[in-house]
């Protein structure tokens, strides 16, 4: 795995995009041209990473059960533009602060991957790629968190994670969704698509 420095230059190249993110895609996804951009609204979310004995980590959240089609999934931190907002890093690192309690003072904002779609919320997602300087207690808020989740990077490159699983889609048909297994809970969606380009990046 690579260090900060390495991983701001690696953001700073052409990234994978679409091509990673569609590696971890529900099956029969639309892609970004069957999409009308100007339908969507934005959000942002915060990829946390931090070192603990050498080795990268990621923070992950399993968020609270609600009515709703993301309950009590695995997730990062984030959520969506409100009134006035413009900038993806702000976003982020606001709904952080909210979610988690790790704000600005403790996150260096080192790169962004690829905007990804969510069609089935009209979603257009911002990954922005946090360091934390230190490994930081949280303060979940749980209203919307169940369970704060730190993660090795390196476990999802094993194959023995991968798995895949069959949902009702919007037209009640079922549907072959692909999913890392973490902590014993499932990530897949958004997430899976976000950590699969991010993976692309760190093991080319």
């Amino acid at each position: 795995m690579v260090n900060k420095e390495q991983l701001r230059e690696l953001l700073t190249l052409p990234l994978p995009g679409e091509v990673a993110q569609l590696k971890m895609a529900p099956n029969g996804r639309l892609r970004s041209f069957e999409i009308d951009e100007l339908k969507l609204r934005k959000a942002a979310v915060l990829i946390p990473l931090f070192e603990l004995n050498d080795i990268l980590h990621v923070v992950l959240t399993l968020r609270s059960a609600y009515d709703g089609i993301h309950s009590a999934q695995v997730s990062f931190p984030g959520g969506k533009f409100e009134e006035g907002e413009t900038e993806a890093i702000s976003v982020a690192l606001r709904e952080s602060e909210e979610e988690l309690g790790i704000g600005g003072r403790s996150v260096e904002i080192i790169g962004a991957l690829s905007p990804l779609i969510i069609p089935v919320s009209s979603m257009l997602v911002y990954p922005v790629v946090g360091w934390l300087h230190e490994q930081v207690n949280y303060n979940p808020d749980k209203r919307e968190v169940q369970k704060v989740i730190e993660s090795p990077l390196v476990l999802f490159k094993r194959e023995l994670i991968k798995s895949s699983t069959s949902i009702l889609g919007n037209s009640k048909s079922p549907i072959e969704v692909p999913y890392f297994e973490i902590d014993q809970e499932k990530v897949w969606g958004a997430t899976a698509m976000i950590i699969s380009e991010l993976m692309a990046i760190l093991e080319p």
